[in-house]
């Protein structure tokens, strides 16, 4: 989940112009491909096309959509994602939409801390 969460900062990070390749430091280019992929599929990220270059998997036009900016917001802050880690590993579930949930009560539970009511 850690790459996913890579993933989605690089890929928001990135200059639109620039959305044409995902490497992540210290990862196996084949890990972020299908990774990347994954997240396709799960309709966080959107991508017209993608070939192999090298060690580097190029994408054209590679965004965030809605859910997976949604997600991503979810997860932003360390403190909140390794909450949510934490809480997933005890349930024995990494699921996309369980660690949502997840990260949404710790940041419901933040609020609640420091005095904010959230609906």
């Amino acid at each position: 989940m850690d790459l996913v969460r890579d993933i989605l900062l690089a890929v928001e990070a990135a200059p639109m112009h620039l959305r044409d390749a995902v490497l992540i430091d210290g990862r196996d280019p084949e890990l972020v491909k299908g990774h990347t992929h994954l997240l396709v599929e799960a309709g966080l990220l959107r991508q017209p096309f993608s070939r192999s270059h090298g060690s580097a998997v190029v994408f054209s036009g590679l965004t965030l959509t809605w859910d997976g900016h949604e997600f991503l917001e979810t997860i932003r802050d360390g403190k909140i994602w390794e909450k949510t880690k934490s809480g997933a590993g005890q349930l024995g579930s990494w699921s996309i939409g369980l660690m949502g949930e997840l990260a949404k009560g710790a940041i419901r539970q933040k609020a609640a801390e420091i005095g904010l009511a959230l609906g």
